[in-house]
């Protein structure tokens, strides 16, 4: 068994991001929340689209859940290889390079118990994407959104229409001053 002060090194380790980039916007405190909610539900297969520096998926596959980083890898390109040379490290993380709504549309039916969000911030995106989200999110899953605030909450607005009969939360991100809450929204599929 590992010392509780070297498994809080360790875990302190693995939510303090080094490499700027779009990602540095998940703040280690949205990480943790995303690593309690995997082990609390608990989540066996969890999706990440837009992976970007592979910093909260080295968060996610630390779970020991299986896990799918989908980035299109259009943004932020040189930090790719970093991620997977980090991710290397877990048997049970897979990073795709893809366009995230293709993947989700050719997903199976009830595939994850975890999804988090955070690539395509455009409107069109953002519906089509939520609506894959719906069918492919078991029952009793959580989908987690990153920057539900920004534009004027249109994120959230989306997230509000979607998903109108799950139980959704959408909270201020604790890495802003209250000036710039970009969000962080929940959904969770009824049982």
């Amino acid at each position: 068994m590992i010392p509780i002060t070297a498994w809080m090194d360790e875990t302190r380790e693995r939510l303090t991001q080094h490499v700027v980039s779009g990602g540095m916007h998940t703040h280690a405190s949205i990480r943790m929340v995303l690593y309690a909610l995997a082990t609390v539900i608990p989540a066996l297969d969890i999706l990440e689209l837009g992976y970007d520096a592979g910093y909260t998926t080295e968060v996610l596959a630390s779970t020991g859940a299986n896990v799918i980083g989908i980035d299109n890898e259009t943004e932020h390109g040189d930090v790719k290889d970093k991620a997977r040379e980090r991710l290397a490290a877990y048997p049970n993380c897979t990073l795709i390079k893809a366009d995230s709504l293709s993947y989700l549309t050719g997903a199976p039916a009830e595939s994850f118990d975890l999804i988090f969000v955070d690539d395509n911030h455009t409107e069109a995106h953002v519906m089509a994407e939520a609506q894959q989200i719906r069918r492919v999110l078991r029952p009793g899953g959580i989908a987690a959104f990153h920057d539900t605030q920004i534009g004027d909450g249109i994120i959230w607005r989306i997230l509000d229409i979607i998903f109108h009969d799950w139980n959704r939360m959408d909270i201020p991100s604790p890495n802003y001053s209250a000036k710039e809450n970009f969000g962080f929204g929940l959904v969770r599929k009824p049982l």
